[in-house]
């Protein structure tokens, strides 16, 4: 439903004539239930709404956004036991470059192809305060106007760079670019879903202003070990959503003969009873040093090695995505994992211990790897249409059925 935009958002000056058109009463009495569904992602978002999707660097933020516009975009049955309604996605990224278009390619090879109900739009605008944030705010709202098909998704990657040069921390900038947000979905029809980091310490939430949080109509958290949480919802309740795997998928080899690896995030339904200890649940160092773990998969710093190399003997000959276990000690020391630079060394193999006590992850010689998030991968296909399916999810019960539940609606 399209509502008149508010003129201090757009940079305009209110007139004597816009009096009496910005309050209109009605009695209670002419209430009528609504069965209209506008619901994206049923009990998750809908149309009009505004999202915040938040999450640590390297959790896999834009893995999980573009899951959910392949969702809505190609129309599948539900997402992670969610009821999912068909419609055109465009997605606005304020960042991404080659990697964007890389995550692209492997969601496409994976879900299949959207054809023209999924739009990538590359910017380089702003939509912070001021007189230019004015400016490309009203070329984008044009820009979608223009459309075939229009959308009923805007997601925006992500919002420190569509924020460039506004303090996150200032609750002025902060409401005047949620404003902005709000604006945008009222004068599309669309939900507009914008991708944020987590604060330093993720158990306060997103990064920047509580403005973020109050401003918004949905607040998604997205966690280290592969949980979306519901913070804040319109519709629906809050708590635990789905669980999901980073999957890696091969796209090709670069002019180098490298072979070049994104990765897709595959959905589940969550199970809340579920006694899995979470990554906020681990000490400091040991969470800090998991999560540098988790990035390095995210952006594919993988090797695949034989299941005998690293001294699995359970009959499965597939081959395991692994990482050397001296460049996750570099990328740990280089990024830090304690406030104390010199206790590196024990506080690292601490770290190391408590991980592999409580079993997140295992080790053999040279090789490291996550237990229960990336087991053997299966082979990626490029006709999800085919008589046997091709599995690729990444999860401990992986089912055999992954890419017929695919088919019929689940991602």
């Amino acid at each position: 439903m399209s509502v008149d935009r508010q003129p201090d958002d757009m940079g305009e000056q209110r007139t004597a004539s816009d009096r009496g058109k910005r309050f209109t009463p009605w009695p209670a009495r002419e209430a009528r239930f609504d069965p209209k569904v506008r619901a994206l992602i049923k009990g998750v978002i809908a149309s009009g709404e505004v999202a915040l999707l938040y999450g640590p660097s390297g959790a896999g933020k834009s893995f999980v956004a573009m899951a959910i516009c392949f969702a809505i975009a190609e129309g599948v049955e539900s997402l992670a036991g969610r009821r999912v309604r068909q419609g055109s996605v465009v997605y606005v990224a304020f960042e991404g470059g080659a990697g964007l278009r890389n995550r692209v390619v492997a969601a496409r090879e994976t879900f299949g192809d959207p054809r023209d109900s999924l739009v990538i739009v590359d910017a380089r605008a702003t939509l912070g305060k001021g007189t230019d944030g004015d400016m490309d705010l009203a070329e984008l709202i044009g820009l979608i106007r223009d459309l075939r098909e229009p959308p009923q998704l805007i997601v925006l990657d992500t919002v420190s760079c569509a924020m460039a040069g506004d303090d996150e921390n200032a609750a002025g900038d902060v409401a005047a670019f949620m404003r902005r947000l709000a604006t945008l979905a009222a004068e599309t029809g669309a939900a507009v879903l914008a991708i944020h980091h987590a604060g330093e310490d993720a158990s306060k939430g997103a990064r920047g202003n509580s403005a973020f949080r109050a401003n918004s109509d949905v607040v998604i958290e997205i966690t280290a070990d592969g949980v979306i949480k519901l913070e804040k919802v319109r519709d629906g309740t809050t708590g635990e959503w789905a669980t999901f795997t980073l999957v890696p998928v091969h796209l090709g080899r670069d002019d180098d003969g490298d072979m070049v690896t994104s990765c897709i995030a595959r959905f589940s339904a969550s199970n809340s009873t579920t006694s899995r200890k979470k990554v906020k649940d681990l000490p400091p160092v040991a969470k800090r040093a998991y999560e540098h773990l988790v990035s390095m998969y995210t952006v594919g710093l993988t090797v695949e090695v034989s299941p005998g190399a690293i001294g699995l003997n359970d009959g499965d000959d597939r081959p395991v995505l692994v990482i050397r276990r001296d460049q996750w000690r570099a990328r740990c020391e280089t990024l830090g994992i304690s406030p104390s630079p010199e206790a590196f060394r024990s506080n690292f193999k601490r770290a190391s211990e408590k991980l592999v006590e409580e079993g997140r992850m295992n080790f053999h010689g040279e090789w490291v790897w996550l237990v229960g998030r990336v087991p053997p991968p299966r082979p990626s296909s490029h006709n999800r249409h085919q008589s046997k399916p091709q599995q690729d999810d990444c999860s401990v019960d992986s089912s055999p059925n992954d890419e017929a539940n695919h088919k019929s609606g689940e991602v």
